[in-house]
C-alpha cells in the first residue's frame, strides 16, 4: 500500500476527529460562559423577580387567602423549600441562581439521553443568549419536567409520563396543552391520561384545600391583571406608538386594558387551535412540531409573554431539528438570540425605543411563523396518513 493510499484513508478520521475536538472545545467555552454567568448574578440583588420569590418564600397564612400568588401551588412549594434553605435575601439568590445552573445542564442530558447528542448541543447552543434571563428565574424547572415526561414516552412509560406532565402543571400551566400531545403519541392514551388526571387531581385537591378556588383564579388571571403585557403583539403596538402608559401591574408591566371581548376572543382562539395542535399533532408522532404549535399558540393568545417564556420551545426545537424539521428548529431558535439582546437593556422597550421595539417584534414575528409552520406540518403529515378512500 502507497503512502498516498494511506494518507487518503486516515484523513476521514482526522477530520472527524478535528470535528470532534472542535464540537468539545465550544461546549467547554459554552460550560464557561454558563458558570461566568451564574457566579457573575451572585446573589441577583437587582432582581425584581428574585425579590418577589423571596417574599412568596418568607409570606405566612394561607395563598390566595391572606396573600396574593401568581404561581401555582408546585411552584410556590419550591420557594417555601429554598427559603428554608436560604436564611437570607443573597443566600436565595444564590440558591436561585444555582438550581436553574443546575437545572439547565440536567436539560442538556435529559435531551442526549431522549434524542441524541445532536439534541443537546442544539439546546446547549441555542439556549446560551438567553441564560443571564434564565438563571434569576425557575422556567427550567417546569421544562426540564416536561422533557423527562417525553423521554418516559418514548421508553413507552406512558403512566410515567402523564406523572410527570402533570407535575410540570402544577409548575407551571403552560404544560397542559402536552398531556394531549403525550396520550395522542402514546401506545396507550388511557395510562397517559390516568397518569396525568391521578396526580393532576391530587394536586388540585391540595390546592384548593389550601387557598380555595382563589389560588387557581389568581395564577389563570395572573392576579387579575387588567393590561397587556408589553411584549405582546397588542402590548408591543401600543408602546411603540406611545398610546398609554407603561406601569407595574401584578409583577408585570403592562399597557392599557383588556376589555372583556378581548379575553373571551383570546379563549375562543387559542384553546380549540391548542386543543388540534396537541391530538392531530401527537398522532403524527412529530413531537417536537406539536410541541411547538400547541404551547406556541397558547403563548401568542395569552395577555402575558414575558422573555423567559421562550425557553418552553427550546427543547422543542431541538427535538424537531432531529426530527427532520430544521426550518421550523432555526425559526425558533432564533427568537433566543432577539430575547438576549432584548433584555440588556429592557428600559429601551418600555419606553418604546425603535432599536428595542424592533428587536421585540422580530422576535413575536419569528414566534408568529414557526406556530404557523408547524400548524402547516401537522396538517400535510396528517393528510399524509390519511387512508385514500377506493
Amino acid at each position: 500500500m502507497t503512502s498516498v493510499e494511506t494518507s487518503k484513508r486516515e484523513t476521514p478520521a482526522r477530520r472527524w476527529s478535528a470535528t470532534q475536538l472542535a464540537i468539545g472545545a465550544g461546549v467547554l467555552v459554552l460550560l464557561g460562559v454558563r458558570v461566568i454567568t451564574a457566579i457573575h448574578l451572585g446573589h441577583v440583588a437587582i432582581s425584581g423577580d428574585v425579590d418577589r420569590f423571596y417574599h412568596l418564600a418568607l409570606a405566612h397564612g394561607r395563598p390566595g387567602k391572606d396573600y396574593s400568588v401568581e404561581y401555582p401551588i408546585g411552584t410556590l412549594a419550591v420557594f417555601k423549600v429554598l427559603g428554608v434553605v436560604a436564611h437570607s435575601r443573597g443566600h436565595f439568590g444564590h440558591a436561585v441562581v444555582l438550581l436553574a445552573f443546575l437545572t439547565d445542564l440536567a436539560i442538556v442530558a435529559a435531551l442526549y439521553i431522549g434524542w441524541g447528542a445532536v439534541a443537546a448541543l442544539f439546546y446547549f447552543v441555542v439556549v446560551t443568549p438567553m441564560i443571564h434571563l434564565l438563571d434569576v428565574r425557575l422556567d427550567l424547572l417546569s421544562t426540564l419536567v416536561v422533557v423527562v415526561a417525553f423521554i418516559a414516552l418514548r421508553r413507552a412509560k406512558e403512566t410515567e409520563s402523564g406523572l410527570a406532565l402533570a407535575a410540570a402543571c402544577a409548575l407551571k400551566l403552560w404544560a397542559a396543552p402536552l398531556v394531549l400531545v403525550a396520550a395522542a403519541a402514546a401506545r396507550s392514551w388511557r395510562q397517559v391520561i390516568i397518569g396525568a388526571a391521578a396526580l393532576g387531581a391530587a394536586v388540585l385537591v391540595v390546592w384548593l384545600a389550601i387557598s380555595g378556588t382563589d389560588g387557581p383564579i389568581e395564577v389563570l388571571t395572573f392576579r387579575h391583571a387588567k393590561g397587556w403585557e408589553i411584549e405582546t403583539i397588542p402590548g408591543l403596538v401600543m408602546v411603540a406608538r406611545h398610546v398609554g402608559h407603561v406601569t407595574t401591574e401584578q409583577g408585570a408591566l403592562r399597557v392599557g386594558v383588556v376589555s372583556a371581548f378581548w379575553r373571551v376572543a383570546l379563549w375562543v382562539i387559542g384553546l380549540p387551535l391548542a386543543l388540534w395542535a396537541s391530538v392531530r399533532g401527537g398522532r403524527t408522532q412529530r413531537i417536537g412540531v406539536a410541541w411547538i404549535a400547541s404551547v406556541g399558540v397558547m403563548m401568542l393568545t395569552a395577555t402575558l409573554l414575558s422573555p423567559q417564556f421562550i425557553v418552553w420551545l427550546l427543547p422543542a426545537a431541538a427535538i424537531a431539528w432531529v426530527e427532520g424539521d430544521r426550518l421550523i428548529a432555526v425559526v425558533v431558535a432564533l427568537c433566543a438570540p432577539l430575547t438576549g439582546l432584548e433584555m440588556h437593556s429592557f428600559g429601551g422597550v418600555i419606553h418604546g425605543d425603535p432599536y428595542y421595539v424592533t428587536l421585540v417584534a422580530a422576535r413575536n414575528a419569528l414566534l408568529v411563523a414557526a406556530v404557523v409552520l408547524s400548524f402547516v406540518e401537522i396538517a400535510r403529515a396528517v393528510r399524509a396518513t390519511t387512508p385514500v378512500a377506493a
